[in-house]
């Protein structure tokens, strides 16, 4: 797939950060590889898809942010 290559940046970007001591650039980064990974995921096989930044592993926030949808 086309946009894999993003995937495989990200981890390098998070391993960086990790390797001097940037933690909280490194956690959003994990974030960022989930939300990249679950969109990429989608456009796969078409499905919307639902990611909240905020919470990867799919809980709400009724804030409504971290919310994003695909057509």
């Amino acid at each position: 797939m086309q946009n894999e290559w993003i995937l495989d940046v990200l981890v390098d970007l998070r391993g960086y950060a990790q390797k001097h001591g940037l933690d909280a650039l490194s956690a959003q980064l994990d974030t960022t590889r989930q939300v990249a990974a679950a969109e990429i995921a989608s456009q796969m096989d078409g499905a919307p898809v639902q990611v909240d930044a905020d919470d990867p592993w799919g809980g709400n926030d009724p804030r409504g942010f971290g919310a994003r949808y695909r057509n």
